[in-house]
């Protein structure tokens, strides 16, 4: 026997929530001869079944046929009162129904034969008739024939076979002939072909609705709005029903519609469902988010993104642990390999799916495997976010507005702007003012004599001379000019004598070149000072017969000044720098570049606020003497010094630098302004803003 399936069983199973009646009206017993007759049971307690029968049997007249399975069958009956007369074949029926009996019409006219529940199906009498089925008795047995004009015969044999008799009770479909062939006791048929009315009704027409989409992705609303009916039917109690098959929903990607196929009671639902679905994404769910950066440029913030988030965007992390102080020893993971710049789309184009990058000068994050670290702050996050995975998040930089691009669900998207948020934070400005002091102090001391003499011979003249620069010798008449220059100058010109001229020259110098350069830097930043002189020099290309002199490079001497300050806790700077000093110490010669000198400091410090730190002290001394003579005549004792010049030069130089660091933090910035108004006015330089002031007033 097949197993059915119930279509309105919400509606029938109210039919059976009640027990069976204790009694029911006697089959073909007369009792109105004596309607007001009155009975008193005085059953022993066990009484045999077989009693009852007999008593009733007499009582009402009715024959009985049974076998000795019934004499073995005892039960009690207590009534205290008298009962109705007309109540006593009910009170047997009953009794026969507890003990697994029926009462069927006898072969024999006038009998009624009592047998066993579980040959119903075999004893009992057809009755196509249902009043007829509906007079019968408890424990009656009866057989209908039940031709179904609408529902599935072995859906509905499936759905009523729960309600039957146990045992004897049965049913049976013949499908192609849509009849149901029932057997089980007469009020339980009367109740069975109640259900089936009800459940044997015409199914509505199935209809087809064609729904177009304005924000929402044809795709995956059908897959949703199919879930949602089938949630619906299973609440009403259809699991499994062919009601649940009916409904078909089938979308169309290039018109982004839905076709629905249902009843008009579906698909009213249907639509319903569509237009509460079908809405604009709010912007707190929107998968696209812009942050633009105010303190920071777009491409650093990427970068440091870029070094914390795994392959897959950040791997699983909650808020509160993701700034967590106690895991920032945890290793970051590797950088990841450079990215082409690629595009991002504008949110408002196609909201209800992920854009594709195409903004131009974006620089794409796409995610690597490694297991990120979180990230140390001193700034916990109270906002509690549940434990979060963002897979396929994605994120880039636009250079042009300075924003961060991310595509990510919302949850991650809180995930990103607690880091944007952290990340883009003005950082605080210091002034570095550097000031380079170099001392000079030098020692010349020069003595010279020159001696000339002139003479007549038959043949020409003769000039005798001794130069060492001090005076100029006309060639043609032997007359002396003597040099003007610092210093001491004798002359004695005397044509009959000799031309004398002596310079004597002591010179001391001292030199102070002080240089002040201010610069002003964020923190962890780097500046630098660069002031320097370049003095080109050529070179010669020469082969066997032709030379060619050409430009050879240059080279450059001058200051160059690099600092880079960290402020830490209790407004001190960790102040790194690189201080080069270089110059000149001589004239370039032929082809060659002039020598030169680099004087380098470099270190990094620790200091206060607002003090200044002395770096330097180098000295360097150089010494020369020079002496030029006549050979012979120079080395005569006493007149030695008449034909030789000496030149004794002596120098120190003295280098000193002087740093101040001053931490600026006013937001409105009026620190720096009362800084540099000192220098403004110095410089009697007032800016080319203009000023505003009242012409008259009252």
């Amino acid at each position: 026997m097949g197993k059915y399936f119930l279509i309105r069983v919400g509606i029938v199973v109210l039919m059976f929530a009640c027990s069976f009646p204790l009694h029911a009206q006697p089959q073909n017993i007369d009792v109105e001869a004596q309607p007001d007759s009155m009975v008193q049971l005085n059953f022993p307690k066990d009484v045999e079944l077989t009693v009852l029968v007999e008593y009733v049997s007499q009582r009402l007249g009715i024959n009985f046929i049974y076998d000795e399975q019934l004499a073995n069958k005892r039960l009690t009956i207590k009534a205290p009162q008298e009962i109705p007369a007309s109540t006593l074949m009910g009170l047997l029926e009953s009794a026969l129904h507890i003990k697994g009996f029926t009462l069927v019409d006898a072969a024999e006219e006038g009998f009624m034969r009592i047998a066993p529940a579980a040959e119903m199906t075999t004893v009992t009498q057809l009755t196509d008739d249902q009043g007829k089925a509906e007079a019968e008795g408890i424990t009656v047995a009866a057989t209908q024939v039940i031709e179904l004009k609408y529902a599935d015969t072995k859906l509905v044999e499936a759905a009523l076979k729960p309600y039957l008799s146990k045992p004897g009770g049965n049913i049976f479909s013949l499908p192609e002939q849509d009849i149901l062939i029932i057997s089980d006791m007469a009020i339980n048929v009367r109740r069975i072909v109640q259900m089936i009315s009800l459940l044997d009704l015409p199914t509505p027409q199935r209809q087809i609705e064609v729904y177009t989409l304005t924000h929402a992705q044809s795709k995956e609303l059908a897959q949703k709005v199919k879930q949602i009916m089938q949630l619906k039917d299973r609440s009403r109690g259809r699991r499994g029903s062919s009601t649940t098959q009916m409904v078909e929903c089938v979308s169309d990607d290039r018109t982004n519609q839905i076709m629905a196929i249902g009843t008009p009671e579906q698909l009213a639902e249907i639509k319903a469902v569509i237009q509460s679905l079908d809405i604009p994404i709010p912007e707190s769910q929107n998968p696209v988010k812009f942050y633009k950066l105010f303190h920071r440029s777009a491409e650093d913030v990427l970068a440091t993104l870029k070094n914390i988030q795994g392959e897959d965007g950040l791997e699983t992390t909650s808020l509160p642990n993701l700034f967590n102080d106690v895991a920032s020893d945890a290793p970051m993971p590797a950088d990841l390999p450079a990215q082409e710049p690629e595009m991002v789309a504008d949110a408002a184009s196609t909201p209800s799916q992920t854009p594709t990058p195409d903004t131009p000068n974006a620089a794409v994050v796409k995610p690597t495997q490694p297991t990120p670290a979180p990230v140390p702050t001193t700034h916990a996050v109270a906002q509690q976010v549940p434990t979060v995975k963002p897979k396929l998040a994605r994120v880039a930089a636009d250079i042009h507005t300075n924003s961060i691009v991310v595509v990510a669900k919302p949850p991650v998207q809180q995930i990103y702007a607690a880091l944007i948020k952290q990340l883009d934070r003005r950082r605080p400005q210091v002034l570095l003012e550097a000031t380079v002091i170099t001392l000079d102090t030098s020692d010349d001391f020069t003595l010279g004599v020159e001696i000339a003499a002139t003479g007549n011979t038959d043949t020409g003249k003769i000039i005798s001379f001794s130069s060492f620069g001090l005076s100029t010798i006309d060639a043609a008449t032997g007359d002396v000019t003597p040099a003007t220059s610092t210093g001491f100058n004798f002359a004695l010109l005397d044509a009959d004598i000799a031309n004398v001229v002596l310079k004597a020259l002591k010179r001391t110098g001292k030199a102070k070149v002080a240089s002040a350069p201010k610069i002003l830097v964020n923190d962890n930043e780097s500046g630098s000072l660069v002031s320097t002189a370049n003095e080109p020099f050529s070179s010669v290309n020469a082969s066997d017969t032709v030379a060619t002199t050409s430009y050879g490079g240059d080279v450059s001497a001058g200051t160059t000044i690099k600092l880079t300050p960290h402020i830490s806790n209790g407004d001190y700077l960790q102040l790194e720098y690189n201080i080069e000093l270089s110059s000149f110490t001589g004239d370039r010669v032929d082809n060659l570049p002039p020598p030169s000198q680099t004087n380098t400091i470099e270190s990094k410090v620790t200091i206060p606020d607002g003090k200044t730190i002395v770096l330097g002290g180098l000295k360097r001394n150089s010494s020369s003497h020079t002496l030029t003579t006549i050979p012979i005549l120079g080395e005569i004792p006493l007149l030695k010094e008449l034909f030789t010049s000496r030149i004794n030069e002596d120098s120190e130089k003295t280098l000193f630098v002087f740093i101040k660091a001053s931490i600026l933090r006013d937001d409105s910035f009026r620190d720096l302004q009362y800084l540099s108004d000192h220098d403004v006015d110095q410089s009697e330089h007032h800016g080319d803003y203009p000023r505003s002031e009242p012409v008259w007033m009252n």
